[in-house]
């Protein structure tokens, strides 16, 4: 995982832009090793479904 400013690439969870005021969680889960783009918020969000 990786944790740093956003650059405005869309959220996986929400499709909102990620701004470079804004934390993004980076994390490769799938099975392609595509990364997953999440706001804070979000990532709690998506980590607790888990």
């Amino acid at each position: 995982m990786f944790v740093g400013w956003g650059n405005g690439r869309a959220c996986d969870a929400c499709d909102q832009a990620i701004t470079a005021a804004e934390l993004e969680y980076e994390t490769d889960v799938l099975p392609d090793g595509r990364p997953l783009h999440f706001h804070q918020k979000c990532f709690a969000t998506w980590e607790a479904e888990l």
